[in-house]
C-alpha cells in the first residue's frame, strides 16, 4: 500500500521519489480547517472547512485545490472513492481518509493546472510473461528448435533453461489452464521439465501461480485506474475552469457525482467463479 498521513491509498505504481514528493506536498498544504487527515472522507467536512472557492469566474486559472469549489471537490472526490472500491474487494473494505484525499488532489495538481493540456485516456496494459508465469524449473535436455528464434532456433530451449508454470486464460471454452513453458512462452511437455522440489506438488505450483497472478494482476489494473482517476479529475477541473462557479452554486451540493468507468481486477475467487479449471 502507499501509506500517506491519512492513512492508506490503493496501491498503484508511482515512482517512490515522486510519491514521496506529494505526501510532503500534501502534509504542507493541508487545510487547517479540515479534520485531522486520519478522519474519514465526509463531504460535509469539506463544506464546512471554508476552505474551498466561494465563487469564480469564468475561464479562471485553476492551479490549487482550493480554487476548487465545495461541489466541484466533491465531484473529483466521487473519483478517489470509486478508486478505493475497485481496489478493496467485498471481504474486505476500506473508506478513504481526508488525508487520502489531499494526497489525491496534489498528485492531480502535481506540475498540472487547468491551462496546460490532458492527454487521451489511460489504456490498460495487456499482462506481461512475467506476471502470469512462475519459474518452477528447468530443461532436462535440449528441445527441438523453433523457427524464427535467435541462436539458431534454441534460444531457451537448451538444457538446463529455466522453464515456467504458465497460467492461460481461453474465453471461448471458459477454462483455465496450468502449462508448462520456456522463457519464449512456447508449450513444453511435463516430461521434459525437472520441477525444483518445492513445487513437485502440483497443487502448491497451481495455488502459487494463482495468487502470483491475483497480486499482479492487482497492481497492473490498480495503477490503470489510478491513472484513469487522475485524468478523469483533470478532465473535470478544466471543465470547471471554463464555466466558473457563482456563489449560489458553490454553496450547494452538487446534482451528481460524475465518474469515469475503471477496471476491475481479477481474483482467485472471481477466476473460479467465471472459469472451469483444467488441471491436465
Amino acid at each position: 500500500m502507499t501509506q500517506t498521513s491519512g492513512g492508506q491509498m490503493a496501491q498503484h505504481s508511482v515512482p517512490f521519489p515522486l510519491l514521496i514528493i506529494i505526501a510532503m506536498i500534501a502534509t504542507y498544504l493541508y487545510p487547517a480547517n479540515l479534520p485531522g487527515p486520519m478522519h474519514e472522507l465526509r463531504l460535509k467536512d469539506i463544506y464546512r472547512s471554508r476552505h474551498y472557492a466561494t465563487q469564480r469566474a469564468p475561464r479562471s486559472v485553476i492551479q490549487r485545490a482550493q480554487h476548487l469549489a465545495a461541489p466541484e471537490i466533491a465531484q473529483i472526490a466521487a473519483d478517489l472513492r470509486k478508486l478505493v472500491k475497485k481496489y478493496y474487494t467485498s471481504a474486505t473494505s476500506y473508506s478513504p481518509t481526508q488525508g487520502d484525499f489531499q494526497y489525491f488532489l496534489c498528485a492531480v495538481f502535481y506540475l498540472w493546472h487547468s491551462n496546460r493540456p490532458i492527454p487521451a485516456k489511460p489504456v490498460l496494459r495487456d499482462s506481461t510473461f512475467d506476471e502470469r508465469t512462475i519459474l518452477v524449473g528447468y530443461l532436462k535436455h535440449d528441445l527441438e528448435p523453433v523457427d524464427g528464434l535467435v541462436d539458431e532456433g534454441r534460444d531457451n530451449r537448451l538444457i538446463f533453461d529455466d522453464v515456467f508454470l504458465f497460467i492461460d486464460f481461453n474465453d471461448e471454452t471458459m477454462i483455465v489452464s496450468f502449462i508448462f513453458v520456456d522463457g519464449n512462452g512456447f508449450e513444453i511437455d511435463p516430461e521434459d521439465v525437472e520441477i525444483f522440489s518445492e513445487y513437485a506438488s502440483t497443487e502448491d505450483r497451481n495455488v502459487t501461480l494463482f495468487h502470483h497472478y491475483e497480486d499482479s494482476e492487482r497492481i497492473r489494473v490498480m495503477d490503470h485506474n489510478w491513472h484513469v482517476a487522475i485524468w478523469s479529475a483533470r478532465r473535470k477541473i478544466k471543465r470547471f475552469a471554463e464555466i466558473g462557479v457563482t456563489a449560489s452554486e458553490a454553496a450547494n451540493w452538487p446534482n451528481r457525482l460524475e465518474t469515469e468507468y475503471m477496471e476491475p481486477f481479477m481474483t482467485v475467487e472471481r477466476v473460479l467463479e467465471v472459469y472451469e479449471l483444467n488441471f491436465d
